[in-house]
């Protein structure tokens, strides 16, 4: 049998626990942001060099990413705009986004 004090249990607790934390925050906004939705003005910016708006209509029509219809207005997937740039090999990507 293993005996544990009240002590060494709060120590071995607050080690972990913030590191535990931090790990679920991380997966948190990592989730959050793949399914964020992106305005065409946005999605062209995370491409580098930037893309103009009718390139970005020509990858939509080439199936590299759909575009979404929400409240009357056009929207994209973040998650699918980083899946197509790992596939353009001519652009880098930005991996956070700029408001």
């Amino acid at each position: 049998m293993v005996v544990i004090t009240e002590d060494s249990l709060a120590a071995v607790l607050a080690s972990l626990l913030p590191s535990m934390v931090n790990q679920g925050i991380k997966e948190f906004k990592e989730a959050e942001l793949t399914e964020k939705l992106l305005s065409p003005e946005q999605t062209c910016k995370l491409f580098t060099p930037a893309i103009s708006k009718p390139t970005l209509e020509s990858y939509t029509e080439k199936g590299y990413f759909k575009k979404y219809y929400l409240e009357g207005r056009t929207w994209f997937k973040y998650s699918e705009v980083m899946s197509a740039l790992k596939t353009l090999k001519k652009y880098s990507r930005k991996p956070v986004l700029a408001d």
